[in-house]
């Protein structure tokens, strides 16, 4: 396995650049990595949002992560991208091949945890899809696989001349 940590990365491309002694990923580097063919024959990464959003240690992070096993993929990826009160930023199919992962931005001002649970509960009020619980806690980390098929909200693909956009 992979992993992205802190200062350090170990891939076949350096995608991480040194800000105050954080690394710093922005969802177009997680996009790329679920998107490149060789990823697929190098094995499975992970990020962890606790290491990689603004606000290092804190309650609140800039994003979160919600795990849907045993769904129906397409039908569920297609509902989750038509919700307007959430922003999605990345969109992918789990790496078990049975449910998707959905990275939305935080907009809220609320705490991670609270606002991972007014969304879950929303969602299985209204929709009928229960996330896994473990993403309201910082620490979580999410698997990144192959799938040339992930969905990235437009606003985070760098222009091009700058490597940028919203870091995780």
């Amino acid at each position: 396995m992979r992993k992205i940590l802190s200062g350090q990365i170990t891939s076949t491309r350096k995608i991480w650049r040194k800000k105050k002694d954080v690394a710093v990923i922005t969802p177009y580097d997680i996009y790329h990595i679920i998107t490149t063919a060789n990823h697929k024959s190098n094995g499975t990464s992970f990020v962890c949002l606790k290491d990689f959003h603004s606000g290092r240690g804190k309650s609140r992070s800039e994003f979160l992560i919600f795990d849907f096993d045993q769904v129906e993929i397409p039908s569920t990826k297609d509902k989750l991208l038509s919700l307007k009160e959430y922003e999605t930023v990345l969109l992918f199919r789990k790496a078990s091949h049975n449910g998707v992962t959905w990275i939305i931005k935080n907009t809220s001002g609320m705490k991670h945890a609270q606002f991972f649970r007014k969304v879950s509960n929303h969602l299985r009020q209204t929709y009928n899809l229960d996330a896994d619980p473990c993403g309201q806690y910082l620490e979580r980390c999410c698997f990144l696989p192959y799938d040339p098929e992930a969905y990235i909200n437009p606003k985070y693909i760098p222009s091009s001349g700058r490597t940028g956009g919203n870091t995780i």
